[in-house]
């Protein structure tokens, strides 16, 4: 049996068995996704707009739940990103290289790559996150960019913004 949204299905063999990033005495099973037709996203990855095509059959990383993945609009997973709990990644985003989202963190328009950990109830809407980035808590991140080590936390909320090399905001900020 295979379950499916449209466009990408579970791999019911192919499974991942690991530690809760924020719980280690819970393990959690995830599933391989696979594309289940050929579509295309354009995402901003902070530097350019790319368009990125997935191929009828082309695997993709682990989700808890197909309940992860907008049911309506194409997003992508790929290869070794997870997303775990209630997390959503909604219509327009691309989720790869080691990424992790969990709790009920939601992501939408948006490019998330090389060890970002997106969780908490963050929000986070056509942004571009790259390399270790971390947003948490109830942040909520819009038409930003955050790269190298960027964090955002607490109550901030963040819009049109630039974060780099370290940069942190937190607390009720805006």
């Amino acid at each position: 049996m295979m379950i499916e949204n449209g466009y990408v299905a579970l791999l019911q063999h192919d499974v991942l068995k690991m530690k809760h990033p924020q719980n280690l005495n819970k393990i959690v099973t995830l599933y391989k996704i696979i594309a289940m037709k050929t579509f295309s996203l354009s995402v901003n990855t902070g530097k350019d707009v790319i368009t990125h095509t997935i191929e009828k059959y082309t695997p993709g990383g682990y989700v808890e739940s197909i309940d992860n993945l907008d049911s309506e609009n194409v997003c992508w997973v790929d290869n070794s990103a997870r997303i775990f709990d209630n997390a959503k990644i909604l219509g327009g985003s691309l989720i790869k290289d080691v990424a992790l989202i969990f709790n009920n963190a939601r992501i939408e328009k948006s490019y998330i790559a090389n060890q970002c950990r997106i969780h908490g109830n963050a929000v986070v809407i056509e942004s571009a996150c790259n390399n270790s980035v971390q947003i948490k808590d109830d942040a909520i991140v819009k038409n930003s960019i955050l790269l190298n080590s960027a964090k955002i936390y607490g109550n901030a909320s963040i819009d049109g913004s630039i974060f780099t090399i370290g940069a942190t905001a937190y607390g009720d900020c805006q």
